[in-house]
């Protein structure tokens, strides 16, 4: 805008000074004295004065023009001045929120482990509570077998068996129902003989007594 200023300027020097080489012809002329060369000067300083006008008036609007761009322009510059001002306030309070975002991961995490320390210590302590159970249990069902207290039942050795019969060391793996068999036998005499209290508790190497009935011929 400041080229077509200094252009329209030029111009005006221009028809100024043409003005005035004009006025001075007119005055060194041998016609000077004459009526028609002052009116035809006359007209055109007239005609140039109105072409003054009109670039004076395209000066003024485009100066005007220039005014309000100049304005517009101070406007963008306050609103970026703003947009920089608040872009500066929200960093800051990006930077405070990021700060205090740390330091709730920080808490949380140190909450997290303190959880886990209870928690670890709550389950051992059940542990503890649970092996101490499981051993007393298992004292308990050490001392009732070591009492044989499932065996104490009114059990009756009976006399009524035969009296003959034969001697059999136990074999490893033998049963009394087995030895009842293999000698025709019965369990109930073997264990009257024998007064055999838990017949699962026989030994290998033992020798018992197997009561034989007389046989008919």
């Amino acid at each position: 805008m400041w080229e077509i200023f200094s252009g329209y300027r030029s111009t005006i020097l221009v028809i100024l000074m043409l003005n005035i080489v004009s006025a001075e012809g007119a005055r060194n002329s041998p016609y000077s004295n004459t009526m028609e060369v002052p009116r035809i000067e006359w007209a055109n300083l007239k005609q140039d004065m109105e072409v003054l006008r009109q670039e004076v008036g395209k000066l003024r609007i485009e100066s005007e023009g220039l005014r309000r761009e100049n304005s517009n322009l101070e406007g963008r510059i306050n609103e970026i001045e703003k947009s920089k001002e608040l872009l500066s306030e929200n960093y800051v309070s990006f930077n405070r929120l990021n700060e205090r975002l740390e330091k709730f991961q920080r808490n949380l995490q140190k909450q997290t482990d303190e959880v886990g320390l209870e928690q670890i210590s709550e389950v051992r302590s059940q542990i503890v509570k649970l092996a101490s159970q499981t051993e007393e249990a298992l004292n308990l069902l050490a001392q009732s077998i070591d009492n044989k207290s499932y065996f104490k039942t009114e059990f009756k050795f009976s006399d009524k068996y035969p009296k003959q019969g034969l001697a059999y060391t136990v074999q490893a793996g033998d049963t009394l129902s087995q030895i009842a068999k293999q000698f025709d036998a019965t369990v109930q005499d073997i264990q009257n003989a024998n007064k055999i209290l838990d017949p699962t508790r026989l030994m290998a190497g033992e020798t018992i007594f197997i009561p034989q009935k007389e046989k008919k011929f």
